[in-house]
């Protein structure tokens, strides 16, 4: 089983590790990070986090594809969706 890692577990650990900040501090900034995130990828800009990795917006092509219970083809409309590519650094870190 995969242990999560809850957001309020994410910032205790942050809260321990940085002298000085509180707790709603570190809430703050974690929201503004995730918001600013959110916003400039839905305007389809890159963004960067420094040792983690790049959020970006991909295009997905429309599509012929197949109802699996009817068997029936359907047309599957373009989308947009999020991508997330893990800097080498934190490959690195996590594969050992």
């Amino acid at each position: 089983m995969t242990k999560e890692l809850k957001k309020a577990e994410l910032i205790d650990s942050i809260t321990e590790r940085v002298d000085g900040v509180t707790k709603k501090q570190v809430h703050d900034v974690l929201q503004a990070l995730a918001d600013t995130v959110t916003y400039h990828v839905q305007e389809g800009t890159k963004a960067t986090l420094p040792g983690l990795g790049k959020f970006l917006l991909t295009e997905r092509a429309a599509r012929q594809g197949r109802n699996p219970r009817t068997g029936q083809s359907i047309q599957i409309p373009a989308a947009k969706t999020p991508k997330f590519q893990p800097a080498k650094a934190f490959k690195s870190a996590v594969s050992g």
